[in-house]
C-alpha cells in the first residue's frame, strides 16, 4: 500500500511538472508578415518602419515595427542595421558601431483582457542567444511599462508580472483593458537578438524536459505492472 501510494505521489508530481504553465493568449509568433527593413551607412536619427494589417498570429491583427538609428561613428561608412521577420521569428541585428532602437507595437485590439485564463504576465521567448546586452521595455496602453535585461550570451526566456508594470492604472487593472502594447529593444553598439514567442501565461515555467516525461512514464508504468499483479 505504501508502495503504491509513492507512485502515486510520483506519477501525479511528475504530470503536474510535464502540464507546465497553460497558453492563454498569442500576441505574436511572428509567422506571418515576413518583412526586412535595413539601415545602410545611414546618419543619426535616420529611421525605417513598416505597418502591417490583418496579420494571423497577431493579436488585434495589426504590427508596426520602426527601426532608428541612435548613435554611431561617422567614421564608419560600412554600418549596417537589419530587423526582420522571417522564418517564425523576428531578429535584429546590428553591425560595427551602430546603436539602434527597435519598437514593435501591437494594436487592433479593443479593451482586451489579457489577464484571462489566469494570466499573470507576458512571456517572452528568445530564439539563439543575445549578443551584447539588451534592454527589453514592455508597455500597456502607452503607459504601464516594465524593462528587462537580457545579458549578452543569454539564451533563456524573460517573463514579464503584470503586477510589476508601473505607471498608469497599474500592471492588473492595465492589463483587464488592453488597446495597444508595445516592446522597445535598445541597447548601446552592436548588439544582436531574435524573438519567437509572445504570449501571456499563468506562469513562468519551463517545458517540460525529457526527465520529467521519463519520470511520469516510470510512475505510470509501475502502477500498472502492479495492477496486473493483483489481478
Amino acid at each position: 500500500m505504501k508502495t503504491s501510494s509513492s507512485l502515486l505521489s510520483i506519477s501525479a508530481a511528475a504530470i503536474l511538472l510535464a502540464v507546465g504553465p497553460a497558453q492563454a493568449v498569442i500576441i505574436d509568433n511572428f509567422e506571418d508578415g515576413d518583412t526586412t527593413l535595413t539601415l545602410t551607412g545611414a546618419a543619426v536619427g535616420d529611421a525605417r518602419n513598416v505597418s502591417q494589417t490583418g496579420l494571423s498570429g497577431v493579436l488585434g491583427g495589426d504590427r508596426d515595427i520602426a527601426m532608428a538609428l541612435v548613435d554611431l561613428d561617422p567614421a564608419d561608412a560600412s554600418s549596417i542595421s537589419i530587423t526582420e521577420v522571417s522564418g517564425g521569428a523576428l531578429s535584429v541585428l546590428t553591425k560595427n558601431t551602430d546603436n539602434v532602437t527597435v519598437t514593435v507595437d501591437w494594436t487592433g485590439m479593443t479593451d482586451f483582457d489579457l489577464t484571462q485564463n489566469n494570466a499573470t504576465g507576458i512571456y517572452l521567448s528568445t530564439y539563439g542567444k543575445i549578443n551584447n546586452n539588451v534592454e527589453i521595455t514592455m508597455t500597456l496602453n502607452g503607459v504601464a511599462t516594465q524593462m528587462l535585461v537580457g545579458a549578452s550570451g543569454f539564451s533563456g526566456d524573460f517573463f514579464f508580472p503584470f503586477a510589476d508594470f508601473i505607471g498608469g492604472a497599474g500592471g492588473l487593472l492595465e492589463a483587464r483593458s488592453i488597446n495597444s502594447i508595445q516592446m522597445v529593444l535598445s541597447d548601446g553598439l552592436a548588439w544582436d537578438a531574435a524573438f519567437d514567442l509572445i504570449e501571456t501565461r499563468e506562469s513562468f515555467r519551463p517545458a517540460p524536459v525529457p526527465g520529467t516525461l521519463a519520470l511520469l512514464g516510470l510512475g505510470l508504468g509501475a502502477l500498472g505492472r502492479r495492477r496486473f499483479r493483483r489481478t
